[in-house]
């Protein structure tokens, strides 16, 4: 798990690489996964706006995710 600062900005990095390059997913899952991480670094991070953001995002990409719908709900 991500345990410092440090590494909650590699983990940024490397999730929007991902999200800048992202294969064809007809599901949407591997998109809603890389924005509730992204929502997870935010939320850390102490920006709850971006963290809702990208929250969002991941449900819109994967209406069945519910780790993001529960953290979602959990900045409200």
């Amino acid at each position: 798990y991500i345990n410092t600062l440090k590494t909650y900005e590699q983990g940024e990095n490397e999730v929007r690489l991902w999200l800048a390059k992202t294969p064809a997913d007809p599901s949407g899952a591997n998109g809603s996964t890389a924005h509730f991480l992204l929502g997870v670094v935010h939320q850390q991070g102490g920006r709850r706006d971006q963290a809702k953001m990208e929250y969002q995002s991941a449900i819109a990409a994967n209406p069945k995710n519910e780790d993001a719908k529960k953290a979602l709900a959990s900045l409200k």
